[in-house]
């Protein structure tokens, strides 16, 4: 099922739009013609991409497209400047546009549970961010830019097959929480010691991945309830 192009057009002052929990394969190029949207909601979907016109949808600050069939974002998806928030749980999307680290107002950013292997070089451009989510993906290593991410608090890197962290990890000054178990850390760098927040970041060190992440039981904030079925 797809989203008719004509209808969308009608409704030029909408600033939500939710098409969760539907059969919805493909969305229309005119998407990117509600100016005025600011909260997108397609998770539970069908979708396997969002189109490029979507970065014209300057207002936008939600973005939920968590427990679909992404594969992967359009470059375009840099050009929202406004958004605040952009849920992708449990997609298949195993590779980042370089333009995601142009998010200049992006606060909270769940991949938990995709096929991510890497992230991009300059992720540490995303100033504002709070809550950087990548459980349950295969990361190899994360990018030295992570430690310039001076407004991070939560940081969950639960099973995600990570050998190490980068040094710059000390430097996340505003972290509260980090979550570390069930990679296959054999030792933290030192630099870890200077995480002198006070919070919560106690992270288990396993040598085998485990079988669950806490991303797995954590519904994003804007979605609830099943998908359709296959």
């Amino acid at each position: 099922m797809n989203v008719p192009a004509e209808q969308l057009l009608k409704f030029k002052n909408l600033q939500e739009l939710s098409l969760s929990n539907g059969y919805i394969k493909e969305l229309p190029a005119s998407i990117g013609q509600l100016s005025r949207l600011q909260v997108l909601d397609v998770s539970h979907t069908r979708l396997s991409a969002l189109p490029g016109e979507i970065g014209e949808l300057s207002n936008l600050k939600v973005l939920n497209a968590s427990f679909s069939q992404l594969t992967g974002l359009p470059e375009e998806i840099g050009r929202l400047a406004g958004l605040e928030q952009l849920y992708l749980i449990r997609n298949q999307v195993t590779d980042l546009p370089e333009s995601i680290t142009r998010l200049a107002s992006l606060k909270e950013l769940d991949l938990t549970g995709n096929g991510l292997a890497s992230l991009p070089s300059q992720l540490g451009r995303l100033a504002r961010l709070e809550g950087l989510h990548l459980g349950n993906n295969r990361l190899s290593a994360l990018p030295e830019s992570l430690g310039q991410l001076k407004s991070l608090r939560n940081l969950n890197l639960s099973a995600s097959h990570l050998p190490g962290l980068p040094r710059g990890i000390g430097s996340l000054t505003s972290l509260s929480h980090m979550g570390l178990r069930g990679n296959v850390l054999e030792k933290l760098p030192p630099e870890i010691g200077e995480l002198r927040t006070g919070g919560s970041c106690h992270p288990e060190i396993s040598r085998q991945p485990a079988t669950g992440d806490s991303g797995r039981n954590r519904q994003t904030r804007q979605s609830e309830g099943t998908g359709p079925e296959e």
